[in-house]
């Protein structure tokens, strides 16, 4: 505090209340008005210590103690500006007094600073914890999905071999059938080829009868039916759809947000709904198509479409028609149809006997 060269202070002596360095505290020592001063080691002095001997000044006479603040002007004064400058001020009380309700408004703040800080480190413990919960939530919602779209894929591959074990059987007990066609066939063949006439005429009733047998049971017995794995495409989209719109992210201006868990959509059936191709010597006509047509059968414009123009197509969405009871219309004789070219409507068939669709 006196020193020119910034020397570190090591001692404080409290008559003269300054800090000191070493060769003042020599100093002190030597000079007869300051050899009993009691100066104390800056490194040992408590904070209560360095408080006592830290004492205020005034702001006008700093050769004074300060002993009373003024809150009209907020100055450390002595007894001194009290009588003389601030003799005035109504709000002039004892340091000490002062001092105590400072420290009380202090610690009050403090008080609230530190219960803020508590509900903040809690904020922030919560947004931390957040995103492993959200991870979690995601991996078992997705784990879910999968895992029934695994269990439907076993049910659909176990529907598919049944139906192929089945088919095989029936496909095996053909194959014996043309086998024994093909024998019957080559032996009529060889007897009509090689037979001398006489003979063949003996035997012409026998062998007739025979391939009438065998041209009856063939087409009416030795049939196997044809199936087809198809899907519900509508229902599909709808799940892709719903399946997008999971893990939505929801945000507040509030306290740190929670995801809302979003709601699992439920599973769709896979049904028959796939659009299927058929060869164009297998297409029924009018009637017989309405009785046979199916959800997603592909169709173009038919013969009882008034104006009709070849090159509109479209897929069957609905049998019976959902669009005929906004109508008015028999729902049993129509279907509804999306056109490619954008649109969906209803259409007659069977109702009044009249068949608005053909098959492509």
């Amino acid at each position: 505090m006196i020193c020119e060269d910034n020397t570190a202070a090591t001692s404080f002596c409290l008559q003269c209340d300054v800090k000191i360095c070493k060769d003042c505290v020599k100093t002190h020592k030597k000079i007869p008005g300051t050899r009993k001063h009691v100066i104390e080691d800056l490194n040992k002095l408590s904070p209560q210590r360095l408080a006592e001997i830290n004492r205020a000044t005034c702001n006008v006479h700093d050769d004074r103690p300060a002993e009373l603040y003024c809150s009209t002007h907020q100055e450390l004064i002595c007894m001194l500006c009290d009588s003389t400058n601030h003799r005035d001020c109504s709000d002039v009380k004892a340091i000490t007094d002062v001092a105590t309700e400072k420290r009380r408004e202090l610690e009050q703040q403090a008080q609230r600073l530190r219960a803020m800080e508590t509900a903040l480190a809690a904020q922030i413990k919560e947004v931390k914890d957040l995103f492993p919960s959200m991870r979690r939530k995601a991996k078992d919602t997705f784990d879910d999905l999968e895992q029934w779209v695994d269990k439907r894929r076993q049910e659909v591959n176990t529907l598919i071999q049944a139906e192929e074990d089945a088919t095989m059987t029936s496909l095996a007990e053909l194959e014996k059938w043309r086998a024994a066609l093909a024998l019957n066939t080559a032996s009529v063949g060889k007897l009509v080829q090689s037979a001398s006439g006489g003979a063949l005429l003996r035997m012409v009733n026998s062998l007739t009868s025979r391939l009438n047998d065998l041209e009856s049971q063939t087409g009416t017995t030795r049939k196997v039916e044809v199936i087809d794995l198809t899907f519900n495409l509508q229902k599909l989209d709808q799940l892709k759809s719903d399946i997008a719109s999971l893990g939505q992210i929801t945000k507040t201006t509030s306290t740190p947000t929670t995801l809302q868990q979003p709601t699992q959509p439920a599973p769709a059936t896979p049904t028959a709904t796939k659009a299927t191709t058929r060869r164009t010597a297998d297409k029924p006509r009018l009637a017989e198509l309405a009785k046979v047509l199916r959800v997603g059968d592909r169709v173009k414009q038919g013969p009882d479409w008034p104006g009709r123009r070849l090159d509109w197509t479209g897929t069957v969405t609905a049998i019976p028609s959902r669009l005929a009871v906004t109508q008015g219309l028999d729902q049993a004789g129509c279907v509804d149809v999306k056109w490619d070219g954008g649109g969906e409507h209803c259409h007659c068939m069977g109702f009044n006997d009249q068949c608005d669709l053909d098959l492509l």
